[in-house]
């Protein structure tokens, strides 16, 4: 994604780049029809229109109070009527979901330690990997450099690697159970977040592209693992509501970080100069910002850290 988007936009405008998403996407849509089987269920269990509502009603508003805090202050009044909302509504969803006989979410599944903090490392873990897509384009092109195209393909690194690490990581997984690779995979992600908090304009491209694919390594290594605990610490009619689950983690993972992550490099940055924009900040400045923001980075990701160790092991047959 990061190397066709960077070399898309070395020789084209933005709305081009846009064009070929859509263009992919109606191609994702259809071979989807035609792939994906027609399973009938059993017509019993309605959806939960009202649940699900109630749940936009609450992630939204989060993610909006989070982009507003960032950047206008938490005091803003968008940001406190954003607040305001996600409390209403994720009362009012917490209600609905206990005394729903078809809930959207099953709330006692999070009873489960197993479950309640796989999804919350996904959260963490993902919102991390954000950080470094958003802000590594203006490192590598503004403060290093690099052309779109360039700045594209190192990004591509940390990807292309964790595509070659996932099936062994989960053939791993498999053979040891998920608690070992699971905190190996974070340790991973600390030390290359942490050493790209080092960067400097005297780093060649192998370099960078040596610390992105240890970050690549952890970032696979424990996104494999934490997925099956997740998924086996559930019954199996809830295998399904606990995909879902996983994958509104990986989702909010990746817009709360970009919101967190995004306001706190711009707040640094904006923080050192005179300039409107942080894409006319000086490199030094744009360096710092980007430094900082993987130090709290590599802290969040050392929490989960802690939260893996003081997971069970699980038994393998």
């Amino acid at each position: 994604g990061p190397w066709v988007g960077g070399s898309v936009l070395q020789i084209a405008d933005w709305p081009v780049l846009f064009l070929i998403m859509a263009v992919l996407a109606i191609i994702n849509f259809a071979g989807s029809i035609y792939v994906i089987p027609r399973m009938g269920g059993s017509g019993e269990r309605a959806f939960d229109w009202s649940g699900s509502f109630l749940m936009a009603m609450w992630i939204g508003p989060g993610i909006l109070a989070l982009n507003y805090g960032m950047r206008e202050g938490w005091g803003n009044v968008v940001t406190l009527m954003s607040a305001g909302t996600v409390v209403l509504a994720l009362t009012a969803f917490v209600f609905r979901e206990r005394g729903a006989r078809a809930p959207l979410i099953n709330l006692a599944l999070f009873r489960s330690f197993d479950f309640s903090s796989g999804v919350f490392i996904s959260v963490v873990g993902f919102a991390v990997g954000s950080c470094l897509t958003l802000l590594g384009p203006f490192i590598f092109e503004n403060a290093l450099g690099y052309s779109v195209a360039d700045a594209g393909m190192l990004l591509s690194i940390s990807f292309g690697i964790s595509i070659l690490v996932s099936a062994p990581a989960g053939y791993w997984t498999d053979h040891v159970g998920p608690h070992i690779p699971r905190t190996a995979g974070l340790l991973i992600t600390v030390v290359g977040v942490g050493a790209l908090a080092f960067i400097n304009s005297g780093w060649s491209p192998v370099h960078i592209g040596l610390v992105l694919g240890i970050f690549g390594i952890g970032q696979s290594l424990w996104s494999a693992p934490n997925r099956s605990m997740i998924m086996g610490s559930v019954a199996r009619d809830q295998l399904g509501v606990a995909g879902g689950i996983l994958t509104a983690a990986r989702q909010l993972g990746f817009a709360s970080g970009q919101a967190l992550f995004g306001g706190m490099f711009s707040g640094v940055v904006l923080g050192q100069t005179e300039e409107q924009f942080v894409i006319h900040a000086s490199p030094d400045a744009q360096l710092i910002g980007f430094r900082l923001s993987l130090v709290v980075a590599a802290v969040a990701i050392m929490l989960t850290v802690g939260l893996s160790m003081r997971g069970r092991k699980f038994d393998v047959e």
